[in-house]
């Protein structure tokens, strides 16, 4: 995996974008794409990691915002229970208040 995926900085004003490592930090990327980045990010990093890869990524996630696991959750078909993020989340109910 040598190229980099034609995708916005968005996502990622916390870091050096032309800095990131898409081969190692392939799950970090994907779950901020999903919380962050436009449509057509989303689209290009599915293109780029493949589907299987990016739904297990987003499946087993830690942590992800509701937009972002809504959003896995309507792309890939699958009820957000299912989603590690959403059940710690039913663990800690009192983080989810704000």
């Amino acid at each position: 995996m040598n190229k980099i995926p034609n995708i916005s900085s968005r996502a990622f004003w916390e870091h050096d974008f032309n800095k990131l490592n898409f081969k190692d930090n392939y799950e970090y990327i994907i779950c901020k794409i999903f919380d962050y980045g436009k449509w057509n990010d989303i689209i290009t990093i599915i293109s780029f990691y493949g589907k299987n890869k990016v739904f297990e990524t987003l499946i087993n996630a830690e942590n992800l915002t509701q937009e972002g696991l809504q959003l896995a959750s309507v792309i890939f078909r699958i009820n957000k229970s299912k989603f590690k993020c959403y059940t710690k989340k039913q663990y800690l109910p009192s983080f989810m208040k704000h």
